[in-house]
């Protein structure tokens, strides 16, 4: 995608419509990606939360279980509640 539309940026505008942490094995890193692109050039990314960012998909999903397998139980759940 960045290959062929280039960076975001003010006059190349994306816009994610969520679901970012239903990604597999790559959830977490896939938000934080998206995290940082959203601090970096805020004028070139938006950020829509899709239902798989609630409580109940991130747990039946997987998400909590990654982000506990990655970071153990206490910090595990930080970054989840996050």
């Amino acid at each position: 995608m960045l290959r062929i539309m280039g960076p975001p940026g003010p006059r190349n505008l994306y816009v994610f419509n969520g679901d970012f942490v239903d990604r597999g094995a790559w959830g977490l890193e896939t938000l934080l990606l998206l995290a940082a692109w959203r601090l970096a050039v805020p004028e070139g990314v938006v950020l829509l939360r899709g239902n798989h960012e609630s409580v109940a998909c991130t747990t039946v999903y997987g998400f909590l279980g990654e982000a506990l397998a990655k970071y153990g139980s206490g910090p595990g759940r930080a970054v989840w509640r996050t």
